[in-house]
C-alpha cells in the first residue's frame, strides 16, 4: 500500500522543524545582557558615557576577557582578565584616527574586573560571564554582563 502523499511531506519536513524549533531554544539561552554604565572624560579617552554596551567574549579575539561596544560611542573597550594576571584595560579608538590606550591596575584606583568562561558556548566560543568595577584616570562605571558571545 503507497504512502499518502500529506505523510510524505510531514515526514520530509519533520527534521526541518525541528532543527528550527532546536535553533530557536539556544537563542533564547544565550541572551546576553550587560547592566550598568561606563564614563569616559578627562582623559586620552574622550567624553562619553557607554550605558547600553554589547560584550562580546574575547576568545576569538585572542584574550581572555570581554569586548564591550555601544553604537553611541567610537571606542571599543576590552576588559582583559586572564586567570593569575592582574587585569587591564585596553580602549581603541574606532575609525580613522584608532588610537588605543592602555589602563592597569596600578594606574587606578579600583580595577576590579572579573571573568567566568560559563560550559554555554557558541559555535567553538564559550561565553562569558562577569562583572567589572572601575575607577581609573578618565574612565569610570559598573559593570555585570552575562552570556557575552
Amino acid at each position: 500500500m503507497p504512502v499518502p502523499r500529506p505523510v510524505l511531506i510531514a515526514l520530509a519536513l519533520a527534521p526541518i522543524f525541528a532543527i528550527a524549533t532546536a535553533s530557536v531554544i539556544m537563542c533564547d539561552a544565550v541572551t546576553t545582557v550587560v547592566d550598568g554604565e561606563l564614563r569616559a572624560g578627562d582623559g586620552p579617552l574622550g567624553e562619553w558615557v557607554m550605558s547600553a554596551p554589547t560584550c562580546h567574549s574575547g576568545e576569538p579575539l585572542g584574550f581572555y576577557g570581554v569586548e564591550l561596544r555601544d553604537p553611541e560611542v567610537d571606542v571599543a573597550i576590552r576588559l582583559v582578565h586572564p586567570p593569575g594576571k592582574d587585569p587591564l584595560i585596553s580602549a581603541e579608538a574606532l575609525g580613522s584616527a584608532g588610537s588605543s590606550t592602555v589602563l592597569t591596575a596600578a594606574q587606578c584606583k579600583n580595577l576590579d574586573v572579573e571573568i567566568r568562561r560559563t560550559d554555554k558556548r557558541l559555535g567553538r566560543v564559550s561565553l562569558v560571564d562577569g562583572r567589572a568595577t572601575i575607577n581609573c584616570p578618565g574612565l569610570q562605571g559598573e559593570l555585570d554582563f552575562t552570556s557575552c558571545r
